[in-house]
């Protein structure tokens, strides 16, 4: 077959240079002599110019409601190159191929084959062009409508909500992601309910201070208390432990402090500890036993009874308040007094890492980001510290709003109640 002298490359993929500009002036002048007497690169050309129409032509996608690009619309005639325009630039077509034709079914494969990659094109492009999320440490609030209820303890719930007490209101509070507020009061006036966590029965517990009891809400709202054994026991933090009941802290002003543990049915037992040092909060470790903070140390009780105490400084108090368990299988927890963050391992391996603020530091949390999140009372802040001991402080919208407790919540944000305001506050990640 005569033709025009073969180029380096085969004609298809000079034909696409040629397309896209990529030949020199005496590459040109050959495949445009080669064009003339070749149908299949005419097609080939056609469908070249066809797809870089439809790659330049807008997609109808959406995100939040709103039209990314204007809808996709059909070519026209006049946008498809055909073959008489191919010999209108070309002259009249003499030869049909310069090579064995493609089967039309392959000719359709591979025509899918470019839309899918130019539809996979348009979305990498849309996602890469979409505005990022939020910030962190973006803060919401969230006002109750009960005035001056103190709100103090948080957890999530099993109901995808957030769920509080509220300390002088005498009610549990509920706030869903989006900020609806539903409160429930509770049956013992002036109870004084403080910590607050989800149980292993699906419900919410909660301690009830100064009624010496433990409450138990359901998650439509049904309230059942329960009274402690030992008067004036003081109970405060709360917790889910690893033997399927809940387990408390008993702080008794007489100094007769106790670790207290309830079944799911409501028993109660409880843990006389060895010396006197106001136990606050309490969680369940990585190890299968309760640790939680008492005045100067961390204590650590196993399901069994078996207690152990680590002293942070005999001589000066630290006032340790918050604990949780962080990514990295240690417990992290506060230290009101010295305005710390303080981690310790399993083994009672204790480190600590002064806040740039004296900010009196008490409820903490691990947050969804892997960091450990927690609350700057004084400061008016949310405090964030990275496993390696690098801290980040936002500032709280509402002057002395004195937060308290703070939780990861459902929506991948950290909700905190807000004691001196009267909120509830969400922080972004």
């Amino acid at each position: 077959m005569k033709d025009t002298p073969s180029l380096p490359h085969s004609w298809l993929r000079r034909v696409s240079d040629y397309h896209s500009g990529g030949v020199s002036e005496a590459e040109r002048a050959a495949v445009e002599a080669h064009l003339v007497v070749c149908a299949q690169c005419q097609q080939a050309l056609a469908a070249y110019r066809r797809f870089y129409t439809l790659a330049r032509s807008p997609v109808q996608l959406s995100a939040g409601g709103e039209e990314a690009w204007a809808p996709y619309r059909p070519f026209s005639e006049e946008e498809t190159m055909t073959t008489t325009d191919l010999d209108r630039e070309h002259g009249p077509t003499r030869t049909p191929y310069c090579q064995p034709p493609i089967p039309r079914k392959t000719l359709g494969a591979i025509a899918a084959v470019l839309m899918l990659t130019l539809l996979a094109a348009s979305l990498l492009t849309y996602f890469r062009s979409s505005p990022p999320g939020p910030a962190a440490g973006q803060v919401s609030e969230f006002r109750l409508r009960t005035a001056d209820s103190f709100p103090t303890g948080i957890t999530r719930g099993p109901d995808g909500n957030l769920w509080f007490t509220e300390y002088i209101g005498n009610r549990i509070g509920r706030i869903t992601p989006t900020g609806r507020v539903t409160e429930f009061p509770l049956p013992t006036t002036n109870s004084a309910p403080q910590g607050i966590t989800r149980g292993p029965d699906g419900n919410i517990w909660f301690t009830e201070t100064d009624a010496n009891q433990i409450g138990r809400i359901t998650v439509a709202g049904t309230l059942t208390e329960y009274p402690v054994p030992m008067a004036n026991s003081n109970p405060r933090g709360i917790t889910a432990g690893p033997d399927g009941a809940l387990w408390f802290t008993e702080a008794n002003t007489a100094g007769n402090s106790q670790i207290g543990r309830i079944t799911v049915a409501g028993t109660i037992r409880e843990f006389p500890l060895p010396t006197y040092d106001a136990p606050w909060d309490i969680t369940a470790g990585p190890d299968g036993a309760l640790w939680f903070t008492e005045g100067n140390g961390i204590g650590r009780i196993t399901p069994s009874g078996q207690i152990r105490h680590f002293t942070l400084f005999p001589s000066q108090p630290t006032n340790t308040a918050g604990i949780t368990v962080g990514p990295d299988g240690n417990l992290w927890f506060t230290e009101g007094a010295t305005h710390k963050i303080g981690r310790i391992t399993t083994a009672g391996q204790i480190t600590e890492y002064l806040l740039p603020t004296g900010s009196v530091p008490q409820g903490i949390t691990r947050g969804p980001d892997g960091n450990l999140w927690f609350i700057e009372s004084l400061g008016n802040q949310i405090g964030r510290i990275t496993l390696s001991g690098q801290i980040t402080e936002y500032s709280m919208p509402t002057a002395n709003s004195s937060a308290f407790g703070i939780t990861s919540g459902p929506d991948g944000a950290l909700w905190f109640t807000e004691q001196g305001s009267n909120q509830i506050g969400r922080i972004t990640v």
